[in-house]
């Protein structure tokens, strides 16, 4: 693959619009110091030393879609809480386009806490992730001004990513609505799905990591061969015209009808520093690519640089488009 074609296309998710619908959260990380442990239970005790909250879930999709380039424009609901708070001036200050962002004072913004902490001198390890936020089904309401902001959110859009983290924002009959409105118009659409992956109807691609495929499949997939079957299964269920199977330490593989099985080794150092929120950079990348007119083996190498450079990175973070060109200068590609 030259590299000259690749670096066109990075350069291309320059104002690309994308449209991200899903489950907004907010990532929060405490750190602290571990002492000793607690006379009350076995458990360490942590000084508290600071806390950060970063853009989450579906947040995170549209973060990394800024931060590559191009353009987003995130539709999900927060509450009038502080984490709703801070999650609406985070996308003000990434620069996002909040105006489909559904603020509800009967629902609390997901939450995802982890606390981290080590002893002085060694790298601080999560110990504990504890979630907080509405999970439960939208109201009518609610439902009509995600339908409503969608609709107008795509007017110029190029691509519409469903982050579906299964907290309620897309249950199964708006799912199918929003999907055959973008179809209508011709617009790319990709989903990931932490339970119904096989549900997205209709869509363009789909990236499942192992765990997700397997649950579909109602086995374990392992092998390429494995990995094969269960994503062609999910291609005809699905309709979509590839599957995108994240593998983390073995890297990725596409399946395209009629094409089988492309596999793409782990990009970078085997070290890892942190996997949170890698499946949305890596979706976030491969929609841009997408959406920039890359055939799908290209945007497939694209998203694996770039969830390659993510898990260096601790916590929940962001890849830039000059990450992914330094990334793929890196990579055993033609550099004509």
């Amino acid at each position: 693959m030259p590299l000259r074609r690749l670096d066109k296309i990075i350069r291309s998710f320059r104002g690309r619009k994308i449209v991200v619908v899903g489950d907004m959260v907010a990532d929060e990380f405490v750190y602290g110091r571990t002492y000793r442990l607690s006379r009350e239970a076995p458990v360490p005790i942590v000084r508290f030393d600071h806390s950060d909250i970063k853009l989450g879930g579906a947040a995170n999709v549209a973060n990394n879609v800024i931060a590559m380039g191009g353009k987003a424009v995130p539709i999900g609901v927060i509450g009038v809480d502080d984490a709703g708070r801070e999650v609406a001036s985070l996308f003000s200050q990434c620069g996002a386009d909040t105006a489909c962002l559904i603020r509800d004072k009967n629902r609390s913004t997901i939450t995802k806490t982890r606390i981290l902490a080590g002893d002085v001198g060694t790298v601080a390890q999560q110990m504990l992730r504890l979630d907080r936020g509405s999970n439960g089904d939208l109201s009518n309401r609610l439902r009509r001004q995600i339908v409503e902001a969608f609709e107008g959110a795509m007017e110029g859009a190029h691509c519409v990513v469903f982050s579906d983290y299964g907290e309620g924002v897309l249950p199964d009959h708006m799912r199918d609505d929003l999907i055959a409105r973008a179809r209508k118009r011709g617009i790319i659409t990709v989903a990931d799905s932490r339970f119904k992956i096989h549900m997205f109807r209709g869509v363009t691609a789909v990236t499942p990591n192992v765990p997700e495929l397997s649950q579909y499949a109602k086995r374990p997939v392992e092998s390429e061969e494995e990995i094969a079957r269960a994503a062609a299964a999910l291609q005809r269920r699905t309709g979509c015209r590839g599957v995108l199977v994240k593998r983390g330490g073995m890297g990725m593989a596409l399946y395209r009808r009629g094409r089988g099985v492309k596999t793409y080794p782990p990009h970078g150092s085997i070290e890892v520093a942190d996997v949170t929120g890698a499946g949305d950079t890596v979706i976030a990348a491969f929609t841009l690519a997408l959406c920039s007119r890359a055939e799908m083996d290209d945007a497939a190498l694209i998203a694996n640089v770039a969830g390659g450079i993510k898990v260096t990175k601790r916590g929940t973070a962001t890849v830039s488009a000059a990450e992914l060109m330094r990334g793929l200068d890196h990579t055993r590609v033609e550099k004509v």
